[in-house]
């Protein structure tokens, strides 16, 4: 991560054999690390794309969340850039209290949020090719099965920050919900890193 910082890098670029189980246990997994310290975007190719890089349908999976906050303006600029739809997909794994119509109505007025405030740099034809969908059940899932069936060209996703030594450990065990979206996905994932606290 030094010639990142060192040459001031806007963008990582890196391929992943998509490793789990144990070989992942034993070798770790550099993409996951590498995703995990970042300090940059990181633009990370799995096993699963076979396609060329052509960005018409982004999808833009989010928490209600600082991370999530920080990775919208990505998506919109993203889609602006390559006139693409976008599509802002908030999983509800279940593991809160929280009703699934209180889930919609939360999600919906979150992204209204970002998008207002991001109005004056997307512009109106990207958030008229904005939508929301809010599902229910297990997350990386369910995100996989949105980008398949719906045919995405990129997954953008905000990555909480983390420690180096979590990040390193992090990258042998199983478990990640990064890592295992970016393993499996059928084009490539964008991971936007949360700022680091000073």
């Amino acid at each position: 991560m030094a010639t990142v910082s060192e040459r001031g890098t806007d963008l990582i670029v890196v391929g992943t054999h998509g490793t789990r189980g144990m070989k992942k246990l034993l070798r770790g997994s550099t993409a996951e690390e590498i995703v995990s310290l970042a300090s940059c975007p990181v633009l990370t190719a799995g096993p699963g794309v076979n396609r060329p890089a052509d960005f018409r349908r982004i999808l833009c999976a989010i928490e209600l969340s600082a991370a999530s906050e920080h990775a919208i303006p990505y998506a919109l600029s993203l889609a602006q850039k390559y006139n693409a739809s976008l599509v802002f997909l908030h999983v509800n794994d279940s593991s809160g209290d929280e009703r699934p119509v209180d889930t919609k109505s939360r999600t919906e007025k979150f992204v209204d949020e970002q998008l207002r405030q991001s109005k004056s740099t997307c512009g109106e034809a990207v958030i008229g090719r904005s939508e929301v969908i809010v599902d229910f059940g297990p997350r990386t899932e369910l995100i996989l099965e949105a980008a398949s069936v719906h045919g995405f060209d990129l997954i953008v996703m905000g990555m909480h920050p983390h420690k180096r030594v979590s990040a390193r450990i992090a990258a042998h065990l199983p478990g990640s919900m990064a890592y295992d979206l970016i393993a499996q996905a059928p084009c490539p994932v964008l991971t936007i890193p949360s700022p680091r606290a000073a």
